[in-house]
């Protein structure tokens, strides 16, 4: 891989379960790792980790343009900020509150919207540029709705109460305070859609 100035970037997920890194350059994804999310793990600990996956790919820091982090687990913001700042000598662009992404959040409260939401968001307009759902399979399954304009009109998880092959035991349920006008009422019209692909989503999960 060539030195930084190639506009390469490393996107770092922080999730309650998994952690994802990818590297992109070029237009495409070249590299892509997962690891365990431990809270405790020191910036250290972390660093090491991933400068390991990244030399097994003979990629180095000193070939990262950029860092993104999108983080769910607030603890570990903090960590891989400071590992991130300390390996490439500047700080990664952390998602959220301030940060323009090019989406309007339409929700009632979009500092509750979480930076996952508004990457995945972000992703699927500018893959599709017209109406769509995201399905986002972590460690809840969360549907968010945007429109052809890129407007995030909101998110909610998928409850599932009991497994098997019934489209009824799946159901969308309101979970973010605040949003009870603006989650729910925006994926109405798509729940019926979206079941009819129920085959395509078990394989999927």
């Amino acid at each position: 891989m060539n030195r930084a100035g190639d506009g390469s970037i490393l996107a770092v997920d922080i999730g309650n379960s998994n952690i994802k890194f990818g590297v992109h350059r070029n237009g495409a994804w070249e590299r892509r790792y997962r690891i365990s999310t431990v809270r405790t793990k020191t910036p250290d600990e972390y660093g090491l980790s991933l400068r390991s996956l990244l030399a097994e790919s003979g990629v180095a820091f000193a070939d990262i343009e950029t860092a993104v982090v999108s983080s769910v687990v607030p603890p570990l913001t903090s960590v891989f900020n400071e590992m991130l700042e300390q390996q490439m000598e500047r700080p990664p662009l952390v998602v959220g509150p301030g940060v323009r992404t090019g989406i309007r959040i339409r929700t009632d409260n979009p500092v509750e919207v979480g930076s996952d939401i508004v990457a995945n968001a972000v992703a699927a307009h500018a893959h599709c540029r017209e109406r769509c759902i995201v399905i986002a399979f972590g460690t809840a399954i969360t549907l968010t709705a945007i429109s052809a304009d890129g407007d995030l009109l909101g998110a909610a998880p998928l409850v599932v109460a009991e497994c098997g092959s019934s489209v009824g035991k799946t159901t969308a349920r309101r979970q973010v305070p605040g949003h009870r006008r603006r989650v729910s009422r925006p994926l109405r019209g798509h729940i019926r859609i979206l079941c009819e692909c129920e085959p395509f989503i078990h394989w999927l999960a």
